[in-house]
């Protein structure tokens, strides 16, 4: 964004420069590189759109969709979740089981986008909840089950408390940790070993990984 709308940034409260997505068109998101910083053999890659993304992955994967920021662009009239839901009708992806090989989960940082999800649009889909780490208690769990089917915290979260995870398991909920990437895996000497540590120890359901390749083998 910044190369090539290098003026079209707006300063926020922190003094940090930021080019929201909202400010921009469809056709001006289309002229960015969204490969390059991941590697120079990405060069040249393009923001593909949900629907786009769904073409290229419906039937070889499952979708993990989020509802990012949906007061923010509420605000300026996007309903996020009834877009969403309306194109998951539209691909037959808005129902368990519709497509096997295209299994999907949303997942959102905002318990009211869920809790629209399920009751404005009767979202049958499972919804994973991802909750600041002060709602991680028991009784914050208990309470998550009203509008989520799984909780997603942090992974320090879950090394502060590892409790959470048979608490959460307990009460029927899914856990899936975050994030883990190679060069940040604190006390753990690969990302391979500290995803293994989640999975076999900790006994969590799901990791996100920036490392797919190097996801732990049975």
């Amino acid at each position: 964004m910044a190369t090539v709308y290098p003026d079209r940034g707006t300063v926020g409260k922190s003094g940090r420069k930021t080019w929201p997505v909202s400010d921009f068109t469809l056709a001006e998101i289309g002229k960015l590189d969204a490969g390059s910083w991941k590697a120079a053999k990405f060069q040249g890659a393009k923001v593909p759109t949900f629907q786009r993304m769904i073409d290229l992955v419906k039937g070889k994967a499952g979708l993990i969709p989020e509802t990012k920021a949906p007061e923010v662009y509420g605000k300026i009239g996007l309903n996020m979740e009834k877009l969403l839901m309306e194109t998951l009708t539209k691909n037959k992806l808005d129902a368990p089981g519709a497509d096997p090989k295209t299994p999907v989960i949303i997942q959102s940082f905002s318990a009211a986008s869920l809790k629209s999800l399920r009751k404005e649009y009767g979202c049958k889909l499972p919804l994973v909840y991802l909750p600041p780490a002060g709602e991680t208690t028991p009784e914050g769990l208990k309470a998550m089950t009203a509008f989520a089917d799984g909780v997603a915290p942090n992974k320090a979260v879950v090394l502060a408390r590892p409790q959470l995870v048979a608490d959460a398991h307990a009460l029927g909920m899914s856990v899936t940790v975050w994030m883990f990437r190679r060069g940040q895996t604190g006390k753990f000497e690969t990302v391979t070993a500290e995803m293994a540590h989640f999975l076999k120890v900790l006994k969590v359901d799901a990791v996100f990984t920036d490392n797919p390749d190097l996801f732990p083998k049975r």
